[in-house]
């Protein structure tokens, strides 16, 4: 069984890596933060020019792989960071899949591992090159390990649950907070659930601290605090009042041409109420919303069940919460939100699966066809709508 599931996952991983080469290889017109950021990083990496490669504004793993990849293949910045994109969207099938079956069964991990590689608004950011993909990778595979560890309490679960924790910090300066919560998650079970000494909750921190310290490091050269993002650095010296002078010397002294840039560009006004509805991708909510509510009112949500929700919660709230302390403002954009989703796919799948099975059940034996092609003419509408970009 754990055979025929790494082998669909091996088939269903190379098909999302497929659905992403129309944008590959047909978009040319690279998004906003590719053109500005990641590509000039990239390619900055790639000939070794370490000044530039690096700001305390960008947390520094995405553009290390991306460089890495410009240099050994001799692409452009902007085409190895939408390989990278890519790569990740999908790598995330691996532990997207495991979870899904951890928690449902073989067969709802497979149609929510399907629903997600044709998720059309994922897919597309897979071919856009930011650094989207790589968080939900991350965060897919933390709420993976801390999974493994509610039901075995085992090293394995601690130790993937800390490496997404460590990918999350190094990908994006708003992640450090969800892999804070996730590493104290597996302190509270260690704590309250296994009655023990947290000393595998300890071991995976200094574990995570040990990855991220030579960044921290760096920002602390360049900042005053050993962070892992500028933004910190800031809301730091505004509460215990330092004077560190964070945005002179890291903003304006180090910084890349075109990050200069970039933060004059005017950002074009959207509603926060329909950015953080389509943040939850509504396609796959119709499905979600009646199969949680049913599963609650009948007392079937599993405290597995209850960790993914719970993380889905946490993580709009967090993100809508930061962005409200950076900026004074509520305001969220879709894929923001998009990145936790697929964790919500597992109902998806039980509500599509019941539909289809009811209109199977419906039909004459020779007419059952027709359901088996809705299901194909829907999986083709949600990837041409991903491949809009291009």
């Amino acid at each position: 069984m754990i055979k025929k599931q790494f082998n669909y996952s091996i088939l269903l991983a190379i098909a999302a890596f497929c659905l992403c080469l129309p944008m590959l290889l047909f978009d040319y017109s690279p998004v906003r933060d590719v053109a500005a950021r990641y590509a000039p990083m990239s390619e900055a990496f790639a000939c070794g020019d370490w000044e530039h490669a690096f700001h305390p504004r960008i947390p520094p793993l995405f553009a290390i792989l991306a460089g890495t990849i410009a240099r050994l293949f001799r692409f452009s910045g902007t085409a190895a960071c939408e390989i990278i994109s890519a790569l990740f969207f999908a790598l995330t099938v691996f532990p997207l899949m495991a979870l899904m079956k951890k928690v449902f069964n073989q067969r709802y991990a497979l149609w929510a591992t399907v629903m997600f590689i044709c998720c059309s608004r994922l897919l597309r950011i897979a071919g856009m090159g930011v650094r989207d993909s790589a968080k939900c990778f991350f965060l897919v595979l933390a709420a993976y390990g801390l999974v493994c560890f509610f039901q075995k309490y085992n090293w394995k679960g601690a130790v993937y649950c800390s490496l997404g924790c460590v990918g999350l910090a190094l990908t994006r300066g708003d992640s450090l907070l969800f892999a804070l919560l996730f590493l104290a998650a597996i302190a509270i079970i260690e704590l309250y659930k296994q009655k023990s000494f947290p000393y595998k909750a300890i071991c995976v921190g200094i574990m995570f601290l040990f990855f991220i310290a030579p960044w921290s490091y760096y920002e602390y050269r360049q900042t005053g605090w050993p962070v892992t993002e500028l933004r910190h650095a800031i809301l730091l010296d505004k509460i215990f009042k330092t004077k560190h002078s964070v945005v002179t010397n890291s903003t304006t002294q180090k910084a890349p041409v075109v990050i200069q840039k970039i933060e004059k560009v005017k950002i074009r006004k959207e509603s926060f109420w329909k950015n953080l509805f389509k943040g939850f991708y509504p396609q796959y909510l119709v499905f979600i919303i009646p199969v949680l509510f049913y599963r609650v009112r009948k007392k079937m949500l599993r405290p597995e069940e209850l960790i993914l929700l719970l993380v889905v919660v946490i993580h709009a709230a967090g993100m809508i919460g930061q962005i409200a302390i950076a900026d004074g403002k509520l305001f969220i954009y879709k894929r923001y939100l998009i990145v936790a989703t697929p964790l919500m796919f597992g109902w998806a799948a039980i509500g599509l699966r019941w539909i289809f099975d009811k209109t199977k059940q419906l039909l004459a034996i020779k007419h059952r066809w027709i359901a088996k092609a809705t299901i194909i003419i829907l999986i083709t509408i949600s990837v041409f709508d991903g491949w809009s970009r291009v």
